[in-house]
């Protein structure tokens, strides 16, 4: 299918194509009662993502999003091809790596590849040594081999199901490389409603047997998670999540955009519906502005009784190649080191439990 900047055409199973317009139709009435106040970096992102059906016989979509960061494996930029190499020099130049990074589960984690299969034409990543790898699907290995070590072996080695929660999915890569790493999970998606059908696509077609529970699909309520292996909801929606139901959660590089009181209710939530030990991974910004205000890390709602099983600076990314343009508006690459500010921040905290 032809690919054009910021617009994927996909050709779904048909059945996979229909649930997620019809879950998108039910989902964006969710949204509209719950009422919920974005920042103006969502609202602008939501205003522009759009999912439609061309042929709901024959499965085909399309795809629309502001940024081509929303389309996984091969980027709209060619610095993807760049990036992923200079980190994978960098994870082979690294020396003093604690000792739990080096466990079986870390290892693996490191390993995984992209699937061998073609999203809107093109084929997912690139082909390095036996294995397809991006840069963002680096990123995510990255983050699966900093928390794999801190999961249950019962977990790892596959004798009890995960069930995990992601807020803010995005292309639903973080998501395909855990459910890689342990295929005996189950993964709540929490996403607005017009940016969940991004994971949706990718989930459907890397897993096109999977059992997938998507807003609207029936009227089940969410008390018998473990039935399936990726549940699709709004955040309206994750409010109906039971308590004690699930055993990791995690967010990365969406939170840094999010309204403080978002973040406070993300947080409640994860109070509530987390079981111990209540592990919670977040890798956001120190810092971001948008629209005149800042969102801080330390700002975040952690107390006294949460404990951070580590928290330290996201090395994966602390540098990147980026586009310089000198005269005459001819680009050119140059690797650049993140400001104070913009330093991400990944931690592991074992959250504990409000009391009144």
């Amino acid at each position: 299918m032809p690919r054009e900047k910021h617009t994927l055409t996909v050709q779904l199973p048909p059945e996979h194509a229909r649930l997620i317009a019809r879950s998108l139709e039910v989902a964006l009435t969710q949204e509209a009662e719950a009422g919920h106040t974005l920042s103006p970096y969502w609202q602008h992102h939501k205003e522009q993502a759009a999912f439609s059906l061309v042929d709901a016989e024959r499965g085909i979509a399309r795809l629309r999003g502001e940024s081509g960061f929303y389309f996984p494996g091969r980027s709209y930029s060619e610095l993807d091809w760049v990036n992923m190499v200079d980190r994978l020099l960098w994870r082979g130049t690294q020396r003093l790596l604690p000792p739990w990074s080096r466990s079986p589960a870390a290892r693996r984690a490191l390993a995984l590849s992209l699937p061998r299969m073609t999203l809107g034409g093109a084929r997912l990543g690139f082909p390095w040594f036996g294995r397809r790898l991006s840069y963002d699907y680096l990123r995510a290995l990255h983050h699966l081999h900093s928390i794999a070590p801190f999961i249950s072996d019962n977990i790892t080695s596959g004798r009890q199901r995960l069930v995990a929660l992601e807020i803010g999915p995005g292309t639903g890569l973080l998501a395909l490389a855990l459910r890689q790493l342990i295929p005996n999970s189950t993964l709540v998606l929490v996403d607005l409603p017009e940016i969940l059908p991004f994971s949706s696509v990718l989930l459907s077609l890397a897993f096109p047997q999977a059992r997938f529970l998507m807003p609207g699909e029936n009227d089940a309520r969410l008390f018998d998670l473990k039935r399936y292996d990726f549940i699709g909801l709004t955040p309206a929606a994750a409010k109906d999540l039971p308590g004690e139901s699930i055993d990791l959660a995690l967010n990365t590089d969406s939170m840094q955009e999010m309204e403080a009181g978002t973040i406070r209710s993300y947080f409640g939530l994860l109070r509530r519906v987390l079981r111990p030990p209540r592990l919670f991974y977040s890798s956001n910004r120190i810092e971001k502005w948008i629209g005149g205000r800042a969102t801080r890390l330390e700002d975040y709602p952690y107390g006294p009784r949460d404990r951070h099983l580590f928290s330290r600076v996201n090395g994966f990314m602390q540098t990147r190649w980026v586009w310089r343009k000198i005269r005459y508006r001819i680009p050119y690459p140059r690797r650049e080191g993140r400001r104070a500010g913009e330093r991400v921040i990944q931690q592991l905290t074992e959250l504990a439990v409000e009391t009144s």
